[in-house]
C-alpha cells in the first residue's frame, strides 16, 4: 500500500519529469546533431505516458470523495419505548376465588 507521503514524492518526481520534457523538446532542435538518442526519447516518452496515468490515480486518491446526501442517515437518539407499567395491585384469581369468603 502506498502512504500519502509516497504520492507526494510521485508527484515531486513527475514535476522534475515534466522538467524534462521541456528539455526534450529543446532537443527536438539540435535533432540532427543528437540522432544517436532517439531510443532514449522513445523510452523517455513511454515513461511519460506511464506517469500520466500514475498522476490521474493520484489525483484520484487525495480528492475528497463526495458522500450523497440519500446514503448519510441522521442519527439520533431516542429511547425505545416501553410499555406502560400497571403498578395497579389488583390479583385476579378467577371466577371461582371471586365468590370464596376470606378466612
Amino acid at each position: 500500500m502506498i502512504n500519502t507521503w509516497d504520492y507526494d514524492k510521485i508527484e515531486e518526481i513527475i514535476k522534475n519529469d515534466q522538467r524534462m520534457l521541456n528539455y526534450l523538446k529543446c532537443e527536438i532542435i539540435l535533432e540532427p546533431q543528437n540522432d544517436h538518442l532517439k531510443h532514449q526519447r522513445a523510452s523517455y516518452q513511454s515513461c511519460l505516458e506511464s506517469f500520466e496515468n500514475i498522476k490521474s490515480h493520484i489525483h484520484e486518491v487525495k480528492k475528497p470523495k463526495p458522500t450523497p446526501q440519500s446514503d448519510v442517515l441522521e442519527q439520533t437518539y431516542e429511547p425505545e419505548k416501553q410499555p406502560d407499567r400497571n403498578y395497579d395491585l389488583d390479583f385476579y384469581f378467577g371466577i371461582d376465588d371471586i365468590n370464596r369468603p376470606l378466612r
